[in-house]
């Protein structure tokens, strides 16, 4: 577990540094200030994800792989369309809905779309399996949550050890995905 911690902390680095790179350029396109938006978004994401399995919080690290996941999706849509990027990107940088775009072959671009789709670009097939279940794999029951002092607090040492490992291997890989799309 400690090896995957680092290997997240070494792609946060990877950001700093291919941020640092871009942001030294003298002129950006809307496209690439939509690729330094997302990649700053997911830099975020990854510390705090990263700081999270730190104090052994897995519950509350699960709604940002989610996030992680849904970035990703927003950039491989950028590879789907036929139309020109930076126009996309002012879409994208303006809140426009991506279900609302079309793919260069018309398909709409919802997320069953987009992640059936990632899956068999980059062979993470397990995407498929993340958002069957509405992307809400844990779930909760009263059995689950101790009173402490009048205060309920979840109690994560119900996940096995094998759950809390995947999760940091399934979180590097999209790492290593965007780093591929950009």
């Amino acid at each position: 577990m400690s090896y995957i911690i680092k290997e997240i902390d070494k792609s946060v680095i990877d950001y700093h540094k291919y941020l640092d790179e871009q942001s030294s350029k003298l002129s950006l396109s809307q496209y690439d200030l939509f690729c330094y938006m997302i990649l700053y978004h997911d830099m975020k994401l990854s510390e705090g994800f990263v700081s999270l399995l730190k104090k052994n919080n897995h519950l509350s690290a699960y709604p940002i792989f989610i996030e992680h996941i849904d970035l990703c999706l927003q950039l491989y849509a950028s590879k789907l369309i036929s139309f020109d990027l930076n126009h996309f990107a002012k879409k994208m940088i303006n809140k426009y809905k991506l279900n609302y775009m079309k793919d260069k072959y018309g398909n709409s671009m919802n997320k069953k779309y987009l992640i059936n789709n990632l899956a068999e670009y980059s062979g993470l097939f397990w995407l498929k399996d993340t958002y069957k279940s509405g992307a809400n794999p844990i779930y909760f029951s009263y059995n689950n949550i101790d009173e402490i002092d009048g205060v309920k607090k979840m109690n994560s040492s119900y996940i096995p050890d094998s759950l809390k490992i995947e999760l940091s291997i399934k979180f590097n890989q999209i790492s290593n995905l965007i780093f591929q799309l950009v």
